[in-house]
């Protein structure tokens, strides 16, 4: 409910607006003119015109407090609810009961001074994670470990390249009998180390935006469009963890989800076959075939059965000779 009010504020504003000049104009008229009505006619009519006041006054100052300090936005409805009900509780006192106004103005004060210092709190609060969040990011470009994990990542797999799924394999079971034979070259396994490096990094970054320790919106401006590539060229290692256990990374998993519109493509290709815009697949096929020691199995080409061809036997034709009749005489 909350989340529709919000996203409507501005309609329900300006409706209540054009509701509260409406009732403002007519209670007017009526004080010109001396409307006689019913003795309870102003009594509601007045109350209809505050409960409409406050109803706006709340949503209004909701409405800024919410833009201006984001972080207050799980409690803003509590607010609202405090300051509408102040509101017609001053209504009511000021009308009705002018021996309860002492008790009014304490609260009324107890109540502001109680949401003033929350509102700093939160806020200060926010600003201590944010500036959290920005050592974190700023050390990224001074941290002198993760500035070599980064070089060694993509000075193999940069663009439109991502690893092959049978290094990915290797990584992930390097003692497997198949393995055995395997001589991966130093700058793949140490391109594959910074890779591994920079997942575990951007994991922390997810499980810190989860527990609230870090500030979501600074950190997606910063890292979006790295995460996403990230991601891809990264295919087969998320997957192949995946497989082991859905636990593994799945904090890159929630955070490409979150920044790009709810796409994923590990979770979307996950019982599928991989999409086909991935990209290169680098080192070659076969030179990484030849790193981990694997012959590929070339199947011969089959022989082409001969067909038997039936012997056709052309009879010679007889020759055009008509027999001759012995009782057949032949004149000269």
């Amino acid at each position: 409910m909350y989340r529709w009010i919000k996203s409507k504020t501005k309609t329900l504003l300006g409706v209540l607006v054009g509701i509260l000049i409406s009732l403002i104009i007519t209670r007017i008229l009526l004080n010109l003119n001396a409307v006689q009505t019913a003795s309870w006619f102003y009594a509601v009519f007045d109350a209809g015109l505050m409960i409409t006041f406050a109803t706006f006054t709340t949503l209004y100052s909701v409405y800024k407090i919410s833009n201006k300090f984001p972080d207050t936005n799980p409690l803003l409805p509590l607010f609202g609810g405090v300051v509408w009900v102040l509101f017609l509780l001053a209504y009511y006192v000021l009308r009705y009961n002018d021996a309860y106004q002492t008790a009014l103005s304490i609260i009324v004060a107890g109540s502001i001074a109680g949401m003033g210092w929350w509102i700093q709190f939160i806020t200060s609060a926010a600003s201590d994670r944010r500036k959290h969040t920005l050592n974190v990011v700023l050390s990224t470009r001074t941290c002198t470990e993760y500035q070599t994990h980064l070089r060694n990542f993509t000075h193999l797999w940069r663009g439109n390249r991502h690893v092959p799924k049978e290094l990915c394999v290797w990584r992930d079971d390097p003692d497997h009998p198949k393995f055995k034979n395997s001589k991966v070259p130093d700058e793949v396994v140490k391109g594959i180390n910074g890779l591994v490096y920079l997942l575990n990094f951007f994991e922390f970054l997810a499980q810190g935006i989860k527990a609230n320790d870090l500030d979501e919106k600074l950190l997606r401006e910063c890292f979006c469009g790295f995460l996403e590539g990230l991601e891809r060229r990264a295919f087969f290692i998320l997957l192949e963890a995946q497989k082991r256990d859905e636990r593994y990374f799945e904090g890159i998993i929630f955070l490409c989800k979150r920044w790009n519109n709810e796409k994923s493509l590990v979770e979307k290709h996950r019982h599928s076959t991989p999409p086909a815009d991935i990209g290169i697949c680098y080192p070659p096929q076969p030179e990484v075939m030849e790193m981990l020691g694997i012959k590929e199995m070339t199947s011969p080409k089959p022989k082409k059965k001969r067909k038997r061809r039936t012997a056709i036997v052309q009879q010679a034709e007889a020759a055009n000779v008509s027999e001759l009749n012995p009782t057949q005489a032949t004149t000269p």
